[in-house]
């Protein structure tokens, strides 16, 4: 009788071990975006790593092999470290699929909390990842005054900002000092033609470099 029991016991934690590696979920992708594509396909959105404080962020999963009632949980960190959203999301089909999560910085946060926050991203209440961005005031800001906000140059800073700066702590602290000095600079160059010259030629040269 105790070997029964022992062959069951065995053959039970067997069956187990096989399902949980056969169905082990895996994570194919993820990302910060202002547009999740909310249809069946599960289209890869645009990352996007930075937000102004008016517009409304989604986190992004795509995950493989997936089980009924499986669930994704999202948690919104702001850069007070305060947790300010949860939301979850259960997967109702098996094999491919994708959640998300969205976040609107008007109604869910306090009044400009700027700078970088972070989502934990839970999978069945496992750590999966953690997906960090960047929130900036919507203020006029030194650039989209010189050179217009749809301009060429506009664009090519925007695009150093989001691929190259937001990626390392320093260039997260010199964005984030960017913006909190923009007011003081856009209001300096109203009163002081001679400074609005010398800092288009400045940011020239930058666009120079990066263009290199």
């Amino acid at each position: 009788m105790r070997y029964k029991r022992q062959i069951v016991t065995f053959l039970l934690g067997a069956a187990f071990l096989m399902f949980n590696t056969a169905h082990a979920a895996v994570i194919v992708n993820h990302m910060m975006t202002k547009d999740p594509k909310s249809n069946t396909s599960c289209e890869t959105p645009v990352a996007t790593p930075t937000f102004y404080s008016d517009e409304e962020a989604y986190c992004w999963v795509s995950v493989d092999n997936t089980v009924f009632a499986d669930r994704v949980v999202f948690m919104w960190y702001g850069p007070d470290s305060v947790k300010y959203w949860e939301w979850a999301n259960d997967f109702i089909t098996s094999g491919p699929g994708c959640a998300w999560s969205p976040f609107d910085f008007q109604y869910d946060a306090p009044a400009n909390l700027f700078g970088n926050w972070h989502v934990d991203v839970y999978y069945n209440q496992v750590l999966a990842f953690t997906e960090n961005f960047t929130v900036v005031p919507k203020l006029p800001c030194p650039t989209e005054v010189l050179y217009e906000n749809d301009s060429e140059e506009t664009e090519l800073l925007r695009y150093f900002r989001d691929n190259v700066l937001t990626k390392t702590p320093e260039g997260q602290e010199l964005i984030k000092l960017y913006y909190e000095l923009s007011p003081v600079i856009v209001k300096a160059m109203e009163e002081d033609e001679e400074l609005r010259g010398e800092l288009k030629e400045m940011i020239d040269g930058v666009l120079l470099l990066i263009r290199k």
